[in-house]
């Protein structure tokens, strides 16, 4: 019998550490895309590789005695080898030597200062001259009419053939000092991006509470407040990054929802209805790792895939779940659209890291139900940038509560001089997705509004399309699970 395997919280808060990440712009492209993280590796997993490099022995310049300089050609050190007599100064040539070995000074009252021996000349100067001997400096010695001493490194070892001291037990990194080198397997590497633990991420939270329910009534259910007209709410989803698996979890494929005028709960009855798709993609996703004989982790799921993933454990199909589920919820699990909307959640979505809001999101504006506000940044990496970009969104009850409120929101004051808001990468948008006031409503000139979108794609374009492009599909998956053993 296959066995489902439950998780409890203990264990998961005893799973290891995070490991490190890192992030590049490779592409320039000012953000952070697919293919340009990487888990760190290295022999302490403290080396991004996506642009490591080997490391380089560090390199410094021979010293040598005083008195004398580095000679590359001769791979030693050389100094001056004649003496003037008269002060010490060297001199590297016997002939330069003799030529500034003498000393001149004035005389006084016709007196060399130096002694009488030496003559005042018509100019009243006096001259004297000394003798050159060749000798060495300290730490040279005279060889071949030269004075030479070996070169020294203060680190490392002397190379004749890099002409330089090479230090085998310190490394420097080809892209500059500022980079560290980290041994990797036996070699040391570097890399200009620095390793992170994504738990110290920046993370900027969406709030999606706006008109989530009709706020207070009498007995009668009658609206004690502002009556809204063509109401919606702000949603948002994930567009590729590294929380979503590197999958746009924005785009949802084929609608599974028709359009209506429809009132101000069919939106939140939409969004229901969804929720019972994404569970049947559980089902099928989930339900196909436990034949598949993998343990799967239920403890966030729903009670009701709960009960149908036991199904599935306890020797039956996914059909059996399905069944389950179907009884718990009053659903008829067998139309095509759900079906259909529980492949593609199988197949594309729960692959990935998309959640349930993104895909209730997704299914939204496939249906042309949203208006996009923009993009902004809810995850950045220190030292890399932002590595999740998310789309928000106000969606409502039908296609056409959309258009007008997309080509009313501009007729009215009250709406303007932004009728949206928009989203920055500072954070989500700042938008009021609320419906129209009865005044509003009345101040509103249909005349100007293009209503072609609605009239051409309404109630029966969506079925027809799902049966023409995803039946074969649907079919092709559910004859290769009865094909399992």
């Amino acid at each position: 019998m296959r066995t489902l395997l439950f998780v409890c919280a203990g264990l998961l808060l005893a799973s290891p550490a995070h490991a490190l990440v890192c992030g590049l712009d490779l592409n320039g492209s000012g953000s952070i895309d697919q293919g340009e993280t990487a888990t760190c590796i290295g022999d302490a997993g403290t080396l991004c590789p996506l642009d490591a490099v080997a490391c380089q022995p560090a390199v410094s310049v021979p010293t040598c005695p005083t008195g004398g300089s580095y000679a590359s050609a001769d791979d030693q050190c050389e100094a001056a080898s004649w003496t003037c007599s008269l002060d010490g100064s060297w001199y590297g040539r016997q002939v330069s030597c003799s030529s500034a070995c003498s000393q001149m000074t004035p005389c006084a009252a016709g007196i060399c200062p130096y002694g009488s021996s030496y003559p005042c000349d018509t100019n009243n100067n006096c001259t004297r001259t000394g003798s050159c001997t060749q000798t060495c400096p300290a730490g040279y010695t005279l060889s071949g009419g030269t004075c030479a001493a070996p070169v020294t490194c203060a680190k490392g070892t002397y190379s004749s053939t890099a002409k330089a001291c090479i230090d085998n037990t310190s490394w420097v990194c080809p892209h500059g000092t500022a980079y560290p080198c980290f041994s990797n397997a036996g070699s040391h590497e570097c890399s200009t991006a620095p390793c992170i633990d994504p738990s110290t991420a920046q993370t900027t939270t969406v709030s999606t509470a706006m008109l989530q329910n009709n706020g207070a009534t009498d007995a009668s259910g009658n609206c004690l407040g502002t009556i809204y007209i063509f109401s919606g709410r702000k949603m948002t989803c994930n567009k590729s990054g590294v929380q979503s698996g590197w999958k746009n979890c924005c785009q949802a494929g084929s609608t599974t929802m028709s359009d209506d005028v429809g009132n101000a709960e069919s939106l939140f009855n939409g969004v229901s209805a969804i929720s019972d798709i994404y569970h049947l993609g559980q089902i099928a996703y989930y339900g196909t790792e436990i034949l598949n004989g993998t343990a799967v982790n239920v403890t966030n799921m729903s009670t009701s895939v709960q009960g149908a993933l036991e199904a599935v454990a306890q020797g039956g199909s996914l059909m059996d779940g399905f069944t389950v589920y179907a009884e718990a919820t009053f659903l008829n699990p067998t139309t095509l659209a759900f079906m259909a909307a529980a492949y593609m959640i199988q197949e594309y979505l729960l692959s990935g890291s998309c959640s349930q809001e993104d895909l209730e999101t997704a299914i939204m504006d496939a249906a042309g139900r949203c208006h996009s506000l923009g993009t902004y940044c809810t995850d950045k990496w220190p030292f890399v940038g932002c590595v999740q970009r998310a789309e928000d969104f106000c969606c409502f009850n039908s296609k056409l509560a959309r258009i007008i409120q997309e080509q009313g929101r501009p007729q009215l004051k009250s709406f303007n001089p932004n009728p949206w808001g928009v989203a920055t990468d500072d954070g989500p948008a700042n938008a009021d997705c609320r419906g129209f006031t009865s005044t509003e409503f009345q101040m509103l000139d249909f005349s100007k509004m293009d209503l072609s979108e609605y009239l051409r794609d309404i109630k029966t374009q969506v079925q027809s399309t799902i049966q023409q492009s995803v039946s074969g599909k649907i079919n092709s998956y559910y004859n290769s699970i009865q094909q399992q053993p």
